[in-house]
């Protein structure tokens, strides 16, 4: 949807953060329920079947927490990933599979 841009962010921003700050800046549709992201570019969660929906990545690793609870650094490369199999299909061990 969207090549790697950066978006710049004081400190103490969450993953959330990042994806508001992108989506708006490059006119994206962005839906957020809590602390969930249920759709990005009028891909929503639960499209593609059950078991899909979005999920990020920081540094090419898929984090164990909420984006509002993932606190970035300066230089973290945060990605969303649109999986259809809870992640087993984008390549998130997470699950154990």
């Amino acid at each position: 949807i969207l090549d790697a841009v950066p978006v710049t962010f004081p400190k103490g921003a969450t993953a959330k953060d990042q994806i508001v700050t992108a989506a708006k800046r490059n006119k994206l549709q962005l839906d957020i329920k809590g602390s969930f992201i249920t759709g990005i570019n009028y891909i929503y969660e639960k499209d593609f079947g059950d078991l899909s929906g979005w999920m990020y990545r920081v540094n090419g690793e898929y984090a164990s927490v909420g984006a509002t609870e993932y606190v970035l650094k300066e230089g973290d490369l945060v990605e969303w990933v649109y999986t259809t199999n809870l992640g087993a299909d984008v390549g998130d061990t997470y699950g154990g599979e």
